[in-house]
């Protein structure tokens, strides 16, 4: 399972943090008592700059200096901002090393001292970056050096068991005690191999009444782009056979080699990892098993997470954190040993660890994570634990970065509007709706409700009304509209969110909209062409049949933008000069609209397509009352609701149409339901 050593480089260092270089000298030249049990040996290092915005360590760190990275972390911390309680002043920064007696005539090296004086206070905060060797075999010299750390020493070991036990004993039981992945890793013997579990010759996934199935560990990770994924050892159907006799272990990538470690250290027999427990040249079985993703890591003991780790070929267990310096004796001819200074990861919270990762950015990793009924997760510097209830870091300080559980919320707002808002990036751009096949068959079956493109049947009449967050929009009409005629890949239809590469926003799912909400269309047909055969992934076309009120443009309608107090622009249009609605178009606004004398009018082929109608949410609860007591056909007060609706584009066939915005229009002027009164009812196809 070892790897070969790489050959070590020292870290980059500017001009001035080049005096961490250490040498015999200045180590036996320390600036403070050495009779007490730790004493200072100070550098030549002192830096001005001012708190807490750091422009001068930003700027350090920006031209590629290890140390000023290591420092820009340190004062970004959420840790530093509870320690320092000060307002923005300028801070005076010094380094300095930390030593005590070793074994015999030996010093042991343990920390590199941050101290922050703020210069306008008497107060002084130090931070305590570990030092250790920067090898697992350090060579003999002056210095003594404690063991590089890993995310499997003892004590961390000892918390993630604790953590796991205490998620147990809180309820948080695997949902179906009686699944079992169709294949698995096993991990726990010296020969690694692939078991088929449903085969009876795996006696243990076939166990007597009253007997627990084998526990598994699921892995979640970046594959990376190629080359790194085309490094993945992957099960096919040709070396099915080969790897249920064996896997090889030499092959695997650093990050699978990690998870068997974590395993084996937690006790865990199995391991489930999508290259090798899936048949990668076998489509059929891919499409099944994209749906079984919930499954797979909501009844996994517990899934771990390499969000460390960049691509397959990196490791997450051994800490990477580290700015690696020389240290040179008096014997000038001898070669400097390297040690390694380490972020804090007692100071490491969460949000700090994972938000930067790429895997919290990698598409197939959003459905994995919310999926799992517990998770581990290994950042650069620190361990950390989330369950449905509970989210901590092995830190002295607690800021969560949280994955809410979606069972227990709506699809769309918990769903597509969370995995679009992490501007996820895929390998391929097809994989948007597979990569949340699990998820979306777990809604399926809870809401007895069919799946079409990344919506809900049954919904469409709220759930067809999303939005693109209008500072990402910055495609024109024109190349927006030969981009819906000619996409360079199919993904999706105009009207599912899963065809935009933007954050969407589901405005009618607002507590004060949804509540109020009703259709005032109707869905006539709703078809969806599958690449294969699950209903959850791949499409190849797709088509909504409605029949609505449609209100065709017109250049008597005018744009005009207002602000609300808080400084919002509004997209209005008006008819007449009297206010008519608010639209939110899927390209660049003004490119659908000309300058004319009466004002910006309206231009493009556009047609406002009513879906649904529904209380405005800045109505007080008194009014929203008094409308619910009149609906009914006889006292429906309809110009009291809000309408809202998609804005369709004439495709190059007749009847059909391609979605490209949304409109909801306020009850007053010409606005609400009166806005639709006196128009037709008209079968239009959405594709």
């Amino acid at each position: 399972m070892s790897s070969p050593t790489p050959l070590l480089q020292f870290s980059s260092l500017c001009s001035e943090c080049r005096a961490l270089e250490l040498d015999e000298k200045t180590l036996l030249n320390p600036d403070s008592d050495t009779s007490g049990v730790e004493w200072e040996v100070s550098i030549n290092w002192e830096l001005y700059d001012q708190w807490p915005d750091m422009p001068r360590v930003h700027q350090r760190r920006r031209q590629g200096c290890d140390n000023c990275d290591l420092l820009f972390s340190i004062v970004s911390s959420w840790a530093l901002y509870q320690e320092m309680q000060i307002g923005g002043q300028e801070l005076r920064i010094t380094l300095h090393y930390v030593t005590r007696p070793g074994k015999g005539d030996s010093y042991s090296l343990d920390y590199l001292r941050f101290k922050f004086h703020p210069v306008e206070s008497e107060q002084e905060v130090h931070v305590d970056c570990p030092i250790a060797s920067a090898t697992t075999r350090p060579e003999k010299s002056l210095l003594d050096f404690a063991k590089p750390p890993t995310h499997l020493d003892d004590d961390r070991l000892e918390w993630m068991r604790s953590k796991i036990d205490s998620c147990i004993e809180h309820g948080h039981t695997r949902p179906q005690l009686n699944f079992v992945p169709d294949r698995l890793i096993r991990v726990d013997q010296e020969k690694l191999r692939l078991v088929l579990t449903k085969d009876i010759s795996a006696s243990e996934f076939h166990p007597s009444l009253g007997t627990d199935l084998p526990t598994y560990l699921a892995l979640t990770y970046c594959w990376g782009p190629p080359p790194y994924s085309e490094m993945q050892l992957k099960t096919t159907k040709d070396n099915l056979s080969d790897h249920v006799a064996e896997i090889p272990a030499e092959r695997l990538p650093e990050v699978v080699k990690d998870a068997i470690r974590v395993a084996r250290a937690l006790c865990i027999p199995y391991l489930w990892v999508d290259a090798l427990c899936i048949l990668q040249d076998v489509a059929s079985d891919w499409d099944y098993q994209c749906t079984q993703m919930d499954n797979i890591y909501g009844n996994a003991y517990i899934t771990i997470s390499a969000a460390a780790s960049r691509n397959c070929t990196e490791g997450f267990v051994d800490r990477k954190d580290r700015v690696i310096v020389p240290f040179r004796s008096k014997d000038q001819s001898a070669t400097p040993i390297p040690f390694a200074v380490y972020r804090p990861s007692y100071r490491t919270t969460s949000a700090e660890d994972l938000v930067p990762t790429t895997w919290v950015n990698r598409g197939w990793t959003f459905q994995e994570r919310i999926a799992s009924t517990r998770m581990l997760l290994f950042g650069k510097s620190n361990v950390h634990f989330q369950c449905p209830d509970n989210s901590s870091s092995m830190s002295k300080y607690q800021r969560p970065y949280l994955f809410n559980s979606l069972i227990y919320e709506s699809w769309a707002t918990e769903v597509a509007s969370e995995f679009s808002c992490y501007e996820l990036e895929f390998t391929l751009d097809t994989d948007v709706l597979p990569s949340i096949a699990g998820i979306a068959t777990l809604f399926s079956k809870s809401l007895s409700d069919d799946y079409v493109a990344g919506l809900r049947r049954k919904d469409l009449y709220r759930c067809l009304h999303w939005d693109l967050h209008r500072h990402d929009i910055v495609t024109g009409y024109k190349d927006f509209l030969y981009h819906l005629r000619h996409p360079p890949q199919y993904i999706a239809p105009s009207w599912s969110w899963a065809s935009r590469s933007h954050l969407v926003l589901f405005r009618m799912y607002r507590e004060t909209l949804i509540n109020y909400a009703r259709g005032e269309c109707a869905i006539l047909d709703v078809s969806i062409q599958l690449k294969g055969t699950s209903p959850f992934g791949e499409v190849t076309g797709g088509h909504i049949d409605v029949l609505g009120k449609c209100y065709a443009s017109s250049q008597r309608l005018t744009y005009f933008e207002v602000r609300d107090t808080g400084g919002v622009e509004g997209q209005t249009l008006r008819l007449d000069d009297q206010y008519l609605t608010n639209i939110e178009p899927d390209c660049v606004l003004q490119d659908l609209f000309e300058e004319a004398h009466s004002g910006t009018e309206l231009t493009a082929p556009i047609t406002f397509l009513l879906i649904g109608s529904t209380i405005a949410e800045e109505w007080d609860k008194e009014k929203r009352e008094e409308i619910r007591a009149y609906q009914d056909p006889e006292h429906d007060r309809e110009p009291d609701r809000m309408a809202y609706g998609l804005l369709i584009h004439p495709t190059e066939k007749p009847g059909e149409f391609f979605r490209v915005g949304t409109f909801s229009s306020e009850c007053h002027d010409l606005g609400g339901l009166r806005f639709f009164k006196d128009c037709e009812t008209e079968t239009v196809r959405l594709v």
